[in-house]
C-alpha cells in the first residue's frame, strides 16, 4: 500500500528527527552519568557545564516525547486510512464482479430487459433471495435469479413510467439518482417513496438503498440504524442478507466490533449458503474484525 509523497516525507522527517534526538540524548547521558567528554557539536554553550548539559538533556527528552506522540498519531491515521481503503477496495471488487456477472447472464439468456429493470434492482420473496440475487450496487451472483416474484418486481421497475404507475415511477427516479451517485437526493427520494407507498413490494429494497446512501457518505451511525430497521421489518425480504452485511460493516466502521460480529454472525446463521458473494464478504469482514 502506498501513501502520498507528502505523508511519506513527513514520516521520514519525523523519523530523522527522532533518530537525531536519540543519538544526542545518548551522548548527553554518557557525559552526565559516565563522565565521558562531549564532542563540540553535541550541545550549545560550554560543554564543561554540567548544569547546561542537564538543561539540554531535559529539553531533548521533552522533544523526544513530543515526537513519539506525533509518530503514534501518524500511525493511528495510517491504520485508519488502511482500513478505509480496504473497505472501499472490497466494495469496488464486489461491485465489478456483479457487473460482469450480470452481463454474462444477460448475454447467455439473450436478455432484452432495459437497464432500469431487474438487472439493477431485482428482488425475490424467497428466504435466500438476499444472498443469490442483487444488483450492480451490491453483491450479486445472478441478477436474473428469483423466479416469478423477481419478474414481477422487475416489470414494476421497468414499466412503471410508461404504465403511469406513480409508485414505480417514484422508485425509478430515486434509483436513477443513486446510479448517478447523487446520494443525498437519492436518500430523500427513497424516504419519500417509503412514506408514500408503505405497502408497496419495493419498500424493502428502498429501505436498503436508503441505508446505502448514508453508508457511501460515511454516515455510519444513521446507516446502521436504517440497515437494522430494514432487516427487522423485512427479515425474509430480498435485501435481508445485504442489510445484515452492511449493518455489520457500518458497526465495524464505528468501532463497535462486538455488535458488528453479532450482525455478521446472524447473517451466516440466516443465510448459510457459502457460495454467495454476500457470505464471502461477511467472512472477510469477520476475519478483519477478528470475530470469534
Amino acid at each position: 500500500m502506498s501513501f502520498s509523497p507528502a505523508v511519506q516525507a513527513q514520516s521520514s522527517d519525523v523519523m530523522n528527527r527522532l533518530n537525531r534526538l536519540e543519538n544526542e540524548i545518548q551522548t548527553l547521558n554518557r557525559a552526565v552519568y559516565k563522565g565521558e567528554s562531549l564532542p563540540p557539536s553535541a550541545i550549545s554553550g560550554d560543554p564543561a557545564s554540567n548544569a547546561a548539559t542537564e538543561v539540554r538533556l531535559q529539553q531533548l527528552e521533552g522533544e523526544l516525547r513530543d515526537l513519539r506522540g506525533k509518530i503514534e498519531e501518524q500511525s493511528y491515521e495510517i491504520r485508519q486510512m488502511s482500513d478505509k481503503l480496504e473497505r472501499v477496495t472490497g466494495d469496488i471488487e464486489m461491485r465489478v464482479n456483479d457487473l460482469e456477472g450480470g452481463r454474462a447472464v444477460n448475454n447467455s439468456t439473450g436478455g432484452g430487459s432495459s437497464p432500469s429493470s431487474d438487472y439493477y434492482d431485482g428482488g425475490s420473496s424467497s428466504n435466500n433471495a438476499g444472498v443469490g440475487n442483487d444488483d450492480a450496487f451490491t453483491w450479486s451472483s445472478n441478477p436474473n435469479d428469483g423466479g416469478s416474484a423477481n419478474q414481477q418486481l422487475g416489470t414494476l421497475s421497468s414499466s412503471g413510467a410508461s404504465s403511469g404507475d406513480p409508485a414505480a415511477a417514484a422508485y425509478e427516479n430515486a434509483f436513477s439518482l443513486l446510479k448517478n451517485s447523487n446520494y443525498e437526493a437519492a436518500g430523500k427520494e427513497f424516504e419519500a417513496f417509503i412514506q408514500a407507498y408503505p405497502k408497496n413490494d419495493l419498500v424493502g429494497n428502498a429501505k436498503y438503498w436508503l441505508g446505502e446512501t448514508y453508508y457511501v457518505r460515511g454516515e455510519y451511525e444513521t446507516a446502521s440504524r436504517v440497515f437494522a430497521e430494514g432487516y427487522q421489518q423485512f427479515p425474509k425480504g430480498a435485501k435481508a442478507a445485504d442489510n445484515l452485511l452492511k449493518l455489520g460493516m457500518s458497526l465495524g466502521a464505528l468501532g463497535k466490533t462486538g455488535d458488528a460480529c453479532v450482525a455478521l454472525g446472524q447473517l451466516k446463521k440466516d443465510f448459510p449458503a457459502g457460495a454467495s458473494p454476500v457470505i464471502r464478504r461477511a467472512d472477510q469482514e469477520m476475519s478483519r474484525l477478528n470475530c470469534s
